[in-house]
Order: C-alpha cells, then sequence, then structure tokens
C-alpha cells in the first residue's frame, strides 16, 4: 500500500491515560466506499507497563478490516516517546514498546465494525490507527 493509499484511508483512534476517549474520524475514502463503522466503541485500557511513567507514548498502527466486521492483521508502524515539555517525538526504545504494543494490540484484537462497503458488497478496509498515551497528571 503506497502513501497515497493509506491517506484516503485513514482512520484515527486516540487513547488517554487520563481522557480515555476514543476520537475515530475518515480521512477522505477511496469513491465508492463506505468506510466501517466501529460498534464497540470501548476505550483502550491504560497500559499497565505505563502506570508511573512521565513521558506520552504514540503509536501508529496498519489495522486490517475483514469483510465480516472483525480485525485481522495489527502492524505496528511507529512508537515513539515525548517527555514532558519537548515537542520532538524520539523513536522508542524495544523495552518500552513491545510491552505497550501486546496490550494495545489486545485491545484493538476485540474491535468490531460494521464492515466497509461497496457496490452494496462488504469489502475488506485497511485503516491507520493513531494512539497517544498520556500519562497521569499531564495536560
Amino acid at each position: 500500500m503506497n502513501t497515497d493509499q493509506m491517506r484516503r484511508i485513514l482512520i484515527v483512534a486516540s487513547a488517554f491515560v487520563l481522557c480515555t476517549t476514543a476520537v475515530i474520524a475518515w480521512e477522505d475514502p477511496p469513491d465508492g466506499v463506505t468506510p466501517p463503522v466501529r460498534l464497540n466503541p470501548t476505550e483502550l485500557p491504560p497500559p499497565k507497563v505505563l502506570e508511573n511513567a512521565r513521558f506520552r507514548v504514540k503509536l501508529l498502527y496498519r489495522v486490517h478490516i475483514e469483510p465480516d466486521g472483525s480485525v485481522g492483521v495489527i502492524e505496528l508502524l511507529l512508537c515513539g516517546t515525548r517527555n514532558e515539555g519537548e515537542s520532538e517525538l524520539s523513536k522508542a526504545s524495544k523495552e518500552i514498546c513491545d510491552p505497550i504494543d501486546q496490550e494495545i494490540r489486545g485491545g484493538v484484537s476485540k474491535w468490531k465494525y460494521q464492515p466497509a462497503v461497496k457496490d452494496d458488497k462488504a469489502i475488506a478496509f485497511d485503516s491507520v490507527v493513531k494512539v497517544d498515551i498520556v500519562p497521569s497528571g499531564s495536560k
């Protein structure tokens, strides 16, 4: 999938440690495609490994939504951290990313969708999911 295709089929979901509200937005799906709709708007729980963290974590995933509305392949595209007061995102270490990734995948894999539709037929759909994790006490 190229960058243009990813841009056309974008879903952004954000999860916060303090404000566990998922915000989902579509950006310009391909012509004739009705994008999938998440049916179980449950929040992603904050990863236990970050309970005492003092930095933000941003993750970016490619999520494949099957024609039956289930989540298929989940691919981690980016894992970065940012300390309080800093504007730059740094690539996070494997020791930080792996346990967080495992917990987030567990939550995302349980999501269910009304599938994407083209020509009155349910189709598979690739989306990009952004997860922002903000530590307790952050603004």
